[in-house]
């Protein structure tokens, strides 16, 4: 147990305390952090405030002048408006903060020995207060090891301290930390959709739609007709034009299909089951959701870059942005369930030109050794190579001259890899995009095109196949004196592997947002294919 002992001095070399005060540690903070308590109150960064204020003497930042004291006000204001920011104010001590900052509303009481203890817990709330809070707008509220983990180093230095201390001394604390603020189409968006959903939930405008027989074109229903416009209009779907009509005209039509379009389902324009489930969703569902949404956007860099690729896994939809604007949409196929698409950061530093795909060996023993028995001709058929041996010594080894029924599935590793040559049978496709990433994922291309006609498309085996690769391979070049999609098309007519090597690296971003702002300036809400939203409100209901 480490004892954390504070006495403060003002500048005047007046002692405010002529005994330390001690602050006894307890648990350990999230990421494995010690924690100490101040009052009844758990202090988050412990192992932090010990380094900083053992390293400045033990001598208060805060309490320092009646100028701090503001600061301190002006901070505490900062930390009640944090639910904006899909965080929460408690989580920063704030009732606490507000409670002490009451007593100390003439500096000179600060200095008073007799209220000595409630300085120190001050001092150390708020201290703990910025280093929590600054943390959680850089990086994220959520323990490293309860997030995707492909982003952000949970290693990379913050220096909080040293923000600290200039943030007071410059009297810029609130500007310090709204620096951490993301500008972005992702974050702003979801930050909007936030307040207004809050401000409907504080107007109780959110009656439940009865069931009954699914609504459509010219049907009459004086209760959910109403109801329904009502529920539209304020989620701006539906404009009051028509309002107040019994029947289902095309304008409540209209409105629904957006509605349903919104929320990934069929845009029928008919009130279905599914719709009116949809519709009578309860809003703190969706205001947690939307949180949800802002912590993993702040996993991300808060700068993206101004020129960059988005995946979305839940969208099943890549985004080109540059300079803040959406320049490309395409559709993509992700993971299966079983086989989920990672979440993670990387550079796009290659295109290959009819890749051969080196087949994964779980692939191999699950999926095509067993066919391979079954069919002699499987391997020829569908244009796989089996090689042996490394590097020059590698050879190629005709199917024929070997036992497939006489071997231990595993036994073919050790001799033999798989290749698939290049053409329009690859399972990757003409094109692929190299990016190194701890999960060996890359974008390519498809020869099952019919799978972009899917409305839900987790086909893969954690790879992004994507919908246009000319096209985004034109862009990721950037170089139309060489490499126009027509040299492009005729580089791929000739059949032979090429590799070209990117004169910049591109960002991409394979995210997992089940809300978002899109292109079309309307607030989008996805399946939870890989049930992410649900392990993560767990996390956070411990």
């Amino acid at each position: 147990m480490l004892l954390l002992f504070m006495s403060f001095f003002s500048a005047c070399q007046t002692a405010v305390v002529s005994r330390p005060e001690p602050t006894a540690p307890r648990i350990p903070a999230a990421d494995a952090l010690p924690r100490i308590s101040a009052s009844d109150t758990t202090i988050l960064a412990s192992a932090l405030l010990n380094k900083f204020y053992h390293v400045h003497g033990y001598a208060p930042v805060w309490l320092k002048n009646t100028g701090r004291m503001e600061l301190a006000r002006a901070f505490l204001g900062m930390l009640e408006s944090a639910a904006a920011e899909g965080l929460r104010p408690e989580d920063y001590h704030c009732p606490e903060i507000k409670a002490l900052l009451r007593c100390f509303t003439d500096y000179s009481l600060v200095r008073n020995p007799a209220l000595a203890s409630q300085a120190v817990t001050l001092e150390l709330l708020l201290t703990d207060a910025f280093f929590a809070f600054n943390t959680h707008l850089a990086m994220g509220r959520t323990p490293w090891k309860a997030r995707d983990r492909g982003i952000h180093d949970p290693q990379a230095r913050l220096r909080l301290e040293t923000l600290l201390l200039r943030a007071l001394s410059q009297g810029k604390i609130l500007e310090m930390t709204r620096a951490w603020g993301r500008n972005d189409f992702l974050y702003l968006g979801l930050k909007s959709a936030l307040q207004y959903y809050r401000t409907l939930a504080d107007r109780n405008a959110w009656p439940l739609i009865p069931n009954g027989p699914a609504l459509k074109l010219g049907d009459q229903d004086p209760v959910r007709i109403p109801l329904v416009q009502k529920r539209l209009s304020a989620l701006g779907d539906y404009q009051a034009a028509s309002a107040g009509t019994l029947y289902w005209d095309e304008n409540l039509q209209a409105a629904l299909k957006q509605f349903q379009t919104r929320h990934y389902l069929p845009p029928t324009g008919r009130l279905t089951p599914g719709t009116l489930k949809a519709l009578n969703r309860p809003l703190p569902d969706i205001i947690r959701q939307l949180e949800i949404n802002l912590e993993r956007r702040r996993w991300l860099p808060p700068d993206l870059g101004a020129r960059y690729i988005l995946v979305n896994i839940p969208s099943y939809q890549l985004q080109v942005i540059e300079n803040r604007s959406t320049l490309m949409t395409m559709k993509v196929v992700v993971g299966k369930k079983r086989h989920p698409t990672p979440v993670f950061a990387a550079n796009i530093e290659a295109v290959v030109l009819n890749p051969a795909w080196r087949i994964p060996q779980q692939i191999v023993h699950q999926e095509k050794l067993p066919l391979i028995r079954q069919d002699p001709f499987f391997l020829e058929n569908n244009h796989i190579t089996v090689l042996a041996g490394w590097g020059e010594d590698t050879f190629i080894v005709e199917p024929w001259q070997i036992d497939w029924s006489d071997m231990a599935e595993w036994d073919y590793f050790k001799q033999y890899r798989f290749r698939q040559e290049p053409g329009p049978w690859n399972a990757l496709g003409r094109i692929k995009f190299v990016m190194p990433n701890p999960y060996d994922v890359y974008l390519h291309g498809t020869p099952q095109r019919r799978l972009f006609r899917e409305p839900d498309r987790a086909f893969s085996h954690g790879c992004i196949r994507v919908e246009k690769p000319l096209a985004l391979a034109e862009y990721v070049l950037n170089d139309p004196y060489n490499w126009k999609q027509e040299w492009l098309r005729e580089t791929l007519r000739l059949a032979d592997e090429e590799t070209i090597d990117l004169a910049q690296p591109v960002p991409l971003y394979v995210t997992y947002m089940t809300s978002a702002l899109e292109t079309d300036g309307l607030l989008h809400f996805y399946p939870d294919i890989y049930r992410k939203d649900k392990k993560l409100l767990a996390v956070w209901k411990q």
